[in-house]
């Protein structure tokens, strides 16, 4: 049994180096800032706001391209095509791979560290989720191909 009263085991004030007690930090930085950096809500947010905003600059970027612009006509009247659904999804994976890069950059770590690491690139799990992926599209073509949505 612990004989301490509860005011003893209360947490000691913050000190400056001088022995005085130390402001708490202002409300702001308290919203946005916790004790390993930038918390974590506003991390996601800001790397989805960079995500977006690569994805934005990519495709005006491609829909200057005269072939690129005839493709996405297509894709918004109904017609998607093998290239330009390659070319959204290369637009689309390079700007998550630069927001990753950047957040990497922020946070100060590794980029391996938020789930692309370069060793292992081509290992188990890629095949797992190879496997995966293919066995899921193939389910939902199926779905859609059986309620009539293509032939």
């Amino acid at each position: 049994m612990n004989s301490e009263s509860p005011s003893s085991a209360a947490a000691p004030s913050p000190t400056s180096p001088a022995g005085k007690p130390s402001a708490p930090p202002p409300l702001m930085h308290s919203v946005f800032v916790g004790r390993g950096g930038i918390r974590a809500g506003w991390r996601f947010i800001i790397f989805v706001l960079l995500l977006v905003a690569f994805v934005l600059v990519g495709f005006g970027v491609l829909a200057r391209i005269s072939d690129f612009a005839q493709r996405y006509k297509l894709a918004r009247a109904g017609t998607i095509t093998p290239a330009f659904e390659i070319e959204f999804e290369c637009l689309q994976f390079g700007a998550a791979l630069l927001a990753a890069a950047v957040m990497s950059r922020i946070e100060k770590r590794k980029l391996g560290s938020y789930g692309i690491p370069l060793r292992g690139v081509f290992g188990k799990n890629f095949w797992a989720g190879i496997l995966w992926g293919l066995g899921f599209m193939s389910g939902e073509l199926l779905v859609i191909h059986a309620l009539g949505g293509f032939s």
